[in-house]
């Protein structure tokens, strides 16, 4: 019989379910090697429990299990001891990736006994840190430091020095510390430190660094403009993924250089801070805009092998959105992946996105583009046909998001969602920020859409909109309703989708933001702490079982829903999260429907503010019937595996 190779097996195993795996086990003790090892190839521990009953199974069966596990995780608090960090480097020395999150009981040489580690937790602490490095420098390839142990190596010069430990690695992350007042203890780098970076760490393919500033005195600006123009610069052209988020520059000849040393950049991902290009008021101009567009523009004749680009935080006065993009359209490089959101305010002063520079990103990209991350610019919804008409071009878009730059008054500006789905007909993930979420044609539900993702953040949803998308999207299996307001004013809130099996569902901060409404709401500014869950997949064996017995009253499917609220939580030690969670029982719903329909009868209820109580607010287990009259949520679905209401989470097994 062929040998199977060990990445086309663990391809297989991978998408099969439990029951499965073990079927497969059993049919052919000839297959039984390769598919144990893909088995115990990746190791994830969620409880102390589970970790304990791993050891055990490794040090009572030390050459069946341990010797073939490769990726270990420890996930939530789970923490290991010295004893265990030993036990765990003696029977598994082979493992390549090991993530945990506590370093407290970590001890040297717990991590010198394994013989090929690549990747281990990110790093907080400088002692710490600088004993895993010692031990794990030969063979590391991942190096993720925090923003404390950063600081401390800035402040002590010793950045550069303290990755020379890392002889190979590939990729490296950095968080840098962000002081307000002075430039103490910030992450800065020159292009001489930025050289002798890549002199030390000569296999560098990634590099993602946050919460930094490229420095350039006048005499380093003009050396690197001669050198750019001399061509002159030291390429590397092994580093494929560049990522600089909260970046500031002293000079825009960075941009040009960085493009001009990573002429083989694949990803390019780049957050400006807020006051990169002119401070808080635009009254001083940090960068020079006729530079800045220049650089950007020299910037895009050499990105020739870009495959994903993101650029935030972008002023429209610095940035030549239509030029770049024409030129990229002219050099034949196609995007996959394109994020461009501006620098905008809730004054309107400044401007962001253009139809311009939109036609120029679809007339080079459309046939290549698969996610975008746009803004709709202010009064685009009067006109939204036209700002969607380019988008219906892009053949490959699957994944699609837009925010709204009209901060004050979204609320009131509708954006109609049956359109978007008939535009981007291929869509199987959505994002919209900041939008007043409307149908405009209810004829089109019957035309189903293949969209399986859906997020809303900061908008306006309704009950009529989620029948829409249940009939419409059948496939949705991955839905969140963050930060976002129910209109109209209304008690119960209704989440209908009854033919959806639900991955993840998420609902956080519902009511919660205090933003002009039309109608008025649920108490402006105070979250929803009451909900409940219709599984019907869940329900029908249970109505099936008061059938079988032939009772005399057989309940329905409101009778077999599941009530939860929110609750402060007594204990003083523990902060996160800051409610738990509690299923009400038969009685308490009985009294929260009578409740109910007493404050709907009686619309005079406790607004934010009148009551004392503050907009993020939880009460005692005893006083949830204090929580009614600010409303509840009825989710109706098929099944939900996993369900995660502001900081709490309900998990469901799989049917």
């Amino acid at each position: 019989m062929i040998e199977i190779p060990f990445e086309l097996v663990e391809k297989i195993v991978s998408t099969l379910p439990n029951n499965d795996k073990i079927q497969c086990l059993l049919v052919s003790k000839r297959w039984y090697t390769s598919l144990y090892r893909v088995l115990v190839h990746t190791v994830v521990i969620e409880r102390r429990r589970q970790l304990k009953q791993f050891l055990q199974i490794i040090t009572q069966y030390d050459d069946i299990v341990g010797p073939y596990v490769r990726q270990f995780y420890l996930k939530n608090r789970v923490g290991m001891t010295k004893e265990e960090f030993e036990i765990l480097g003696i029977y598994c020395p082979h493992i390549e990736i090991l993530k945990f999150r506590e370093w407290r009981h970590y001890k040297k040489p717990a991590l010198s006994q394994f013989k090929n580690i690549k990747q281990i937790p990110k790093i907080y602490d400088l002692i710490k840190g600088q004993t895993a490095l010692q031990e794990t420098g030969k063979t590391l390839t991942h190096l993720d430091l925090g923003a404390r142990i950063v600081r401390d190596l800035v402040l002590q010069n010793w950045l550069i020095p303290f990755l020379c430990f890392g002889t190979n690695l590939t990729h490296l992350g950095l968080d840098g510390f962000y002081n307000p007042t002075t430039r103490v203890g910030q992450l800065e780098f020159n292009f001489v430190t930025w050289n002798l970076l890549h002199l030390l760490c000569k296999h560098l393919n990634s590099i993602e660094i946050h919460t930094m500033t490229l420095t350039a005195t006048d005499p380093q600006a003009e050396n690197m403009k001669k050198m750019v123009q001399e061509n002159s610069v030291l390429i590397q052209p092994k580093l494929k993924n560049l990522i600089l988020r909260n970046l500031s520059l002293d000079d825009p000849i960075w941009l040009t250089w960085l493009s001009r040393i990573y002429p083989n950049l694949t990803v390019l991902d780049m957050r400006f801070d807020l006051n990169a290009f002119v401070n808080f008021d635009e009254t001083v101009q940090r960068l020079d805009r006729n530079v800045c567009q220049q650089t950007f523009i020299d910037m895009a004749h050499h990105l020739n092998n870009l495959h994903s680009l993101s650029l935030e935080s972008i002023k429209s006065s610095h940035f030549p959105g239509k030029l770049f993009f024409d030129i990229f359209t002219e050099k034949q490089v196609r995007l996959e992946k394109l994020a461009i959101r501006y620098n905008t305010d809730i004054f309107l002063s400044r401007k962001g996105l253009d139809t311009g520079t939109l036609e120029s990103i679809v007339n080079g990209q459309a046939s290549s583009i698969k996610t975008l991350d746009i803004d709709m610019w202010t009064r685009s919804h009067e006109y939204f046909y036209e700002f969607l008409e380019p988008l219906s071009v892009c053949s490959r878009l699957v994944d699609l998001t837009l925010s709204s730059d009209d901060f004050g008054k979204f609320n009131f500006n509708p954006i109609p969602i049956d359109m978007i789905l008939d535009q981007c007909v291929h869509l199987r993930g959505l994002r919209l920020a900041r939008t007043a979420l409307t149908i405009n044609d209810k004829h089109t539900v019957h035309s189903i859409h293949p969209l399986k993702k859906l997020v809303i953040t900061v908008a306006r949803v309704s009950k009529q909109l989620f029948r829409y998308l249940g009939v419409r999207c059948p496939q949705i299996t991955h839905l969140e309703i963050c930060t976002s307001s129910w209109m109209p004013r209304e008690m119960e809130m209704r989440i209908d989708m009854p033919n959806h099996k639900f991955e993840f569902l998420r609902i956080s901060d519902l009511n919660k933001l205090n933003v002009p409404r039309l109608e008025g709401n649920l108490g402006s500014g105070t979250s929803v702490n009451i909900f409940a869950v219709t599984q019907f997949d869940r329900i029908y064996p249970q109505m099936e079982r008061y059938r079988k017995k032939q009772c005399d009253c057989i309940p329905s499917f409101e009778d077999l829903a599941c009530w939860y609220h929110l609750y402060e939580i007594d204990d003083g030690r523990l902060r996160y999260p800051p409610s738990a969670l509690r299923k009400l029982r038969r009685a308490e719903v009985s009294s929260l429907q009578y409740l109910a329909k007493f404050y709907k009868e009686n619309h005079q209820r406790d607004q934010m503010g009148s009551n004392g109580y503050m907009v993020d607010r939880y009460v005692s287990k005893k006083n949830w019937r204090d929580d009614v009259q600010y409303g509840f949520i009825h989710i109706k679905c098929k099944s939900i595996i996993r369900l995660q209401y502001n900081y709490n989470e309900i998990k469901w097994p799989k049917l």
